[in-house]
């Protein structure tokens, strides 16, 4: 299922990049991943801020652990914030592996995102 939810406040899960996924496991861990030219980075989450913020937004109460994430695109003035399979997650980290070019990025890989959560949105 793909789900696209009104603006979600995710600083009270204290990670501090605007384009990450949030997984909760079903050991009641929740994992931030965000894309890098190397991969996904990963934080670990504090499991009750989540619970807090997941009470203040009920459909992360549904988000089924280890097979959906909360994806969260606020760069560059997006507000997007979707429930998705975690595979969504993945291809998006692979649009940011494919496109990244020398340090910052360089121009293909803004671009390259906008388009990948058009077809979030195409799709839902």
């Amino acid at each position: 299922r793909r789900i696209r939810l009104p603006r979600v406040d995710t600083d009270v899960l204290g990670v501090p990049v605007g384009l990450v996924f949030f997984v909760p496991r079903a050991d009641g861990t929740v994992t931030a991943e965000g894309p890098s030219p190397a991969g996904a980075m990963r934080w670990e989450v504090d499991a009750e801020a989540w619970q807090r913020l997941a009470a203040a937004c009920p459909p992360l109460a549904s988000v089924e652990p280890d097979v959906e994430a909360l994806l969260v695109n606020t760069v560059h003035g997006n507000d997007h914030h979707w429930i998705v399979p975690v595979d969504d997650c993945y291809r998006m980290v692979a649009v940011v592996r494919r496109e990244w070019r020398g340090l910052s990025g360089g121009g293909r890989i803004w671009p390259a995102v906008d388009r990948f959560f058009e077809d979030l949105t195409e799709r839902t």
